[in-house]
Formats: C-alpha cells, structure tokens, sequence
C-alpha cells in the first residue's frame, strides 16, 4: 500500500495555504465557499473543532485528510505508479474528492485532463 511521500507532503502543505499564507489558525471560505481550517481541512458537522488551532492540530487534521486520499487511490487505481505519481495523485484526491475520483474511475486519462481544464477555465471545481 503507497503512502504520500514527504516530497509531496510538502507540496501540499505549500498550496494548500490560507488566506494570509501558511496554515490557517482560524476558519476561512476555500475558493468553494466552504468553511476550511488548517492545511485545507474542510470542517464538517461531524469536527469537534474549537479555533484557533495550532500547526499541529493543522497537522494531524492533514494527515487524516490524506489517509482518506491514499486509501481510495490504492483501491481504485490499478495501475502501478511511481513515488511522484501516487503523490500528484493524493494532492489531486485531496482537492477534488473521493466522491469526484468514484465518477472519474475507469475513465481515460485525456478524458480526466479535458474535465479539469474546463473546469480550471470556468473557475469551478468537482
């Protein structure tokens, strides 16, 4: 079973910033208009959160969000991947969703590019 590597920890953790860069302490609107914390942790009705955080709570928030990322991919995908690979992957979970990555399995990959290009022009996401 592939896990992040810290290569792609790093980025995620470089692009997913809050308003003001870095983590966010405090709850901010994502571009989606929902209410995010931390690393981009989007807060649901189910979160005990109290802010502000601190960059370890941030942290561990992350590393749940990611497990959730990685345990889809290395069920969904059947493919072998590379290190570099599996971590665009996770990023690229980690934002869209494991809901969006359920409507895109079996698809082709210019089929998968079309979609985000669309959606990168029109400013939306999945």
């Amino acid at each position: 079973m592939m896990k992040l590597g810290d290569r792609g920890l790093n980025l995620l953790k470089k692009w997913e910033q809050g308003p003001k860069g870095g983590f966010s302490p405090v709850i901010y609107p994502c571009s989606a208009g929902k209410n995010t914390i931390g690393y981009g942790h989007v807060i649901t009705p189910d979160d005990n959160i109290i802010p502000p955080i601190t960059e370890k709570q941030a942290d561990d928030l992350l590393k749940q969000d990611i497990k959730t990322a990685e345990n889809a991919i290395n069920l969904l995908v059947k493919v072998s991947l590379t290190q570099n690979q599996f971590d665009a992957l996770v990023c690229f979970v980690f934002n869209i969703g494991v809901g969006a990555l359920l409507l895109l399995a079996g698809t082709t990959i210019p089929y998968i590019i079309l979609i985000v290009g669309v959606l990168y022009l029109i400013g939306s996401t999945l």
